[in-house]
């Protein structure tokens, strides 16, 4: 499982999880880590005065979906103590989350990475692979 933002002008980190997902307490480290990291480096003040810088407090949207630990108390807190607003996300909207089409580059840019360092892909794993390109 990974945890990833970004905004629409840049990238954010990529943290990659423990395999058996993760809690409010886990969540809440990658905001202050993460989140928040990305929050300061875009609102860092610009080197060349003659800039003018658009993003603001004010300007941030966070969207996340309705997983458990999203919307745990300490979470909700957390953002609200921080000045953080939050989206409104239907729990039974279709998901139509922006980073999910993210994830389609990043599989396809890992697949390459994988077959330079690796040159060849087994039976198994191309097969697999061929299947998943399908779905």
């Amino acid at each position: 499982m990974v945890w990833a933002c970004f905004t629409g002008e840049r990238l954010g980190p990529l943290i990659v999880c423990d395999e058996r997902g993760i809690g409010a307490d886990e969540y809440e480290d990658i905001i202050y880590d993460s989140l928040f990291s990305l929050i300061d480096d875009l609102l860092e003040p610009l080197e060349d005065p003659e800039t003018i810088r658009i993003a603001n407090e004010p300007t941030f949207l966070f969207m996340q979906d309705n997983a458990p630990c999203h919307k745990s108390t300490c979470i909700l807190e957390c953002l609200a103590e921080n000045c953080i607003p939050i989206m409104d996300w239907s729990p039974q909207s279709p998901d139509l989350n922006p980073i999910e089409n993210l994830w389609i580059d990043l599989k396809a840019r890992f697949h390459k990475r994988f077959l330079e360092l690796f040159n060849h892909l087994s039976k198994s794993l191309e097969a697999r692979y061929r299947y998943s390109e399908v779905l």
